[in-house]
């Protein structure tokens, strides 16, 4: 993917998830939510690597891999 937000970051919506989660907790001043947002970023942490991505792997090969050096999973990187 080279175009649209995927270019920027590998895992949009995960990165956009765990953003509304961390502006929730501070917003509500809530440590349950603060606690859901670090569970859910171990258990993507632990999952992409794990599953996802090797099978991205073996379905697009060197491409994916490139993709994979050039665009950062979590943090997006928009001076590229």
């Amino acid at each position: 993917m080279v175009e649209g937000p995927y270019r920027y970051v590998r895992n949009p919506m995960i990165s956009s998830m765990l953003l509304m989660l961390t502006g929730e907790a501070l917003i509500l001043e809530s440590w349950v939510v603060f606690f859901w947002m670090l569970a859910f970023f171990a258990i993507n942490t632990v999952y992409f690597p794990l599953f996802e991505e090797p099978q991205l792997l073996k379905r697009f090969g060197q491409d994916y891999r490139r993709y994979r050096a050039a665009v950062p999973r979590w943090v997006p990187n928009f001076f590229q």
